[in-house]
């Protein structure tokens, strides 16, 4: 059914459609005479990584439910294909929006963010990381599958931000002062070479 006010539009001489109103004139509302149901699978547009705040955005050219999103269906990627390292992520937090929207916002798992700082050769910067995942990533509000991306045919982020947050301290243990053996364990991979 259709209902709108008179402003809703104008003739060629100015003269405000005749209304069709929510409650009284049942007669004047309109139905639809075809529906065609949306039957298109949502297509991943672009994506963005923040290794800063450790979170990762994608955009799709249609409404998604933000609620229904698995990471576990991502897979980032070197290359866009015949990728020589790759990393398929283990789950997601704190997704952003909670309403259908084309963009979904989430925080990276800390397990997965480690592995991915702990790669050199991934995601470094955009033209190391590449993104492909599988039809589970995320449903439209009509129920339909998002088109699924093979790592054949990775996509390259849109916008990286480098990690450029220094390593913090988060522990120690002195395990042996006859040789001067301590650990220390950072919040994140360091680099023992440097």
């Amino acid at each position: 059914w259709v209902r709108f006010p008179l402003t809703f539009i104008k003739d060629m001489a100015q003269n405000n459609v005749t209304a069709v109103a929510n409650n009284t004139n049942a007669i004047l509302a309109e139905h639809a005479q075809t529906f065609n149901v949306d039957s298109s699978s949502p297509v991943l547009e672009s994506w963005t990584l923040d290794l800063n705040i450790n979170r990762l955005e994608v955009t799709f050219d249609e409404p998604v439910k933000p609620l229904q999103l698995s990471g576990q269906a991502i897979t980032l990627q070197d290359k866009n294909s015949s990728s020589s390292t790759s990393y398929t992520l283990t789950g997601e937090s704190a997704i952003s929006p909670a309403t259908n929207t084309l963009s979904v916002l989430f925080t990276l798992l800390a397990v997965d963010l480690q592995k991915i700082k702990a790669d050199l050769a991934l995601c470094k910067d955009a033209q190391n990381c590449f993104i492909s995942f599988t039809d589970a990533l995320v449903k439209d509000v009509a129920n339909n599958k998002v088109t699924a991306r093979l790592t054949s045919n990775g996509l390259q982020a849109k916008l990286h931000t480098r990690d450029s947050t220094p390593p913090t301290l988060s522990q120690f243990s002195v395990l042996d002062m006859n040789i001067g053996q301590v650990q220390l364990l950072f919040d994140e991979p360091v680099d023992i070479n440097q």
